[in-house]
């Protein structure tokens, strides 16, 4: 679970508000805010989608790497 949390971590990092309103003040496109956030769930959806099903599928495929 530690794991699948540090995975997980920097997907949500990508679509915080927050740091979307950063980057885009640091390189100039302040106002574009929405678009880089359209274009940024395109990336991180499919990620935690694949995320989630390692996590899920590793305990019941290879359960010696579980502790007990």
């Amino acid at each position: 679970m530690a794991s699948a949390g540090s995975a997980g971590s920097p997907a949500m990092k990508m679509l915080s508000p927050q740091s979307v309103v950063i980057a885009t003040a640091a390189v100039g496109l302040a106002g574009q805010e929405g678009r880089i956030m359209r274009h940024t769930v395109k990336y991180a959806v499919p990620y935690l989608i694949l995320l989630g099903t390692v996590t899920w599928c590793a305990p019941l495929l290879l359960p010696q790497l579980v502790p007990s």
